[in-house]
């Protein structure tokens, strides 16, 4: 299978994981020593700071994620994905919001020889 069959694979499930809710699934897509850019959040380390953080973010409800991958760039035991995202969103109590952005991700081949994310950086582009 190819590096970006791969990719686009691992965020169909990443995707599944965020619409139920589970967490761990969610964590285990990234590596233990992954880092999470987010704008206007300090950067996240490893695998504990990406569970507190998205078990946050699971419960602002999100209902649909979509991810597509627009370019992948294999490099040794990398791959570099570009992409964007959205995500539909149903917080408890406020409006429904859509969030639409993209990303960088740094995959990395574990000694498994699983892809996983290592680094990711989204910005969006909403206000949202």
């Amino acid at each position: 299978m190819s590096a970006s069959d791969e990719i686009k694979r691992n965020n169909r499930a990443l995707c599944a994981a965020l619409e139920a809710g589970d967490v761990s699934s969610v964590v285990d897509r990234f590596t233990d020593d992954a880092l999470f850019l987010m704008p206007g959040a300090p950067m996240i380390r490893g695998s504990e700071g990406l569970r507190s953080w998205w078990e946050s973010f699971a419960a602002a409800g999100t209902t649909k994620a979509r991810m597509s991958t627009l370019h992948v760039e294999e490099r040794g035991d990398l791959a570099i994905e570009v992409g964007q995202f959205e995500m539909d969103i149903e917080p408890p109590g406020a409006e429904p919001l859509k969030q639409v952005g993209k990303y960088v991700v740094v995959h990395r081949r574990e000694p498994s020889n699983e892809l996983k994310m290592w680094i990711d950086c989204i910005n969006s582009d909403t206000d949202a």
